[in-house]
């Protein structure tokens, strides 16, 4: 790794592409960038957004985008906006990369399980439901 710092447009580029790496639909496949901006204009609450415009955004061919614009990503894939910006939380990297080891082989059955106590303790600490209850 470098000792010089990202730019942001380049910071923003390669978080989102980690989060379309890392994330993904309840069946185990990888979300498209279509398929994510239909899912922010469903809400109803989002701004307009093209898959093309999102594409673009992961590769790093825009880099300015709205305030709504990563507000409704960050949204989407249950990250506050300053992930794109902020210093990586090297732990939190490791704590995510153990979990999603341990859940490797477990059954849908299992992870439905797993997402339904999740959600639970989200209701208990008065936070909004996650991606995986949309």
């Amino acid at each position: 790794m470098s000792d010089k710092p990202a730019s942001l447009p380049g910071l923003f580029a390669e978080r989102l592409e980690h989060l379309f790496q890392t994330v993904t639909r309840p069946d185990g496949k990888r979300y498209s960038s279509q398929a994510v901006a239909e899912a922010i204009r469903e809400t109803g609450d989002g701004p307009s957004i093209a898959g093309s415009y999102i594409h673009a955004l992961r590769k790093g061919e825009k880099d300015n985008p709205t305030y709504k614009h990563i507000i409704a990503i960050a949204g989407f894939f249950g990250v506050r906006p300053s992930y794109f910006f902020e210093e990586p939380d090297t732990a939190a990297g490791d704590t995510a990369r153990d979990q999603a080891i341990y859940a490797d082989g477990l059954s849908e059955d299992a992870l439905d399980a797993i997402r339904a106590m999740v959600e639970s303790a989200r209701a208990l600490q008065g936070l909004p439901p996650g991606r995986a209850a949309r």
